[in-house]
């Protein structure tokens, strides 16, 4: 099945900046995969991410949650406060006043990391 999230190829993964109300609010998070068992959540806001191994989710599972996506910038992962800003910035602009930087992602959903 075709997935319906706009994602673009950077080296070996498929990314995407992707709205998950359900699993962290009301901004926007970076959503990498590989396959159904080979995902990583990065939530560069909270500073905190979410790995395949860490949870018992799917990427089915993330990809049924998602009400927004956008292809990313092409950078590295490890460019956090660049990450940080940017999504901070196109949460904004997505979400209006009903943007929300400072709930935590949903903690039921795995073993979530200091990125």
């Amino acid at each position: 099945m075709q997935s319906r999230l706009r994602y673009s190829t950077h080296g070996t993964a498929h990314v995407a900046v992707v709205a998950c109300p359900t699993i962290c609010g009301n901004r926007l998070i970076h959503l990498s995969q590989k396959n159904d068992f080979s995902w990583a959540l990065r939530d560069y806001i909270a500073n905190v991410i979410l790995r395949s191994g860490k949870s018992e989710m799917t990427l089915s599972d993330i990809e049924a949650r998602v009400t927004y996506s956008e292809k990313p910038t092409y950078r590295s992962v490890d460019r956090k406060s660049e990450w940080a800003r940017e999504l901070a910035a196109s949460s904004q602009s997505h979400f209006g006043s009903k943007y929300d930087g400072v709930t935590p992602p949903l903690i039921s959903l795995g073993t979530w990391k200091s990125i």
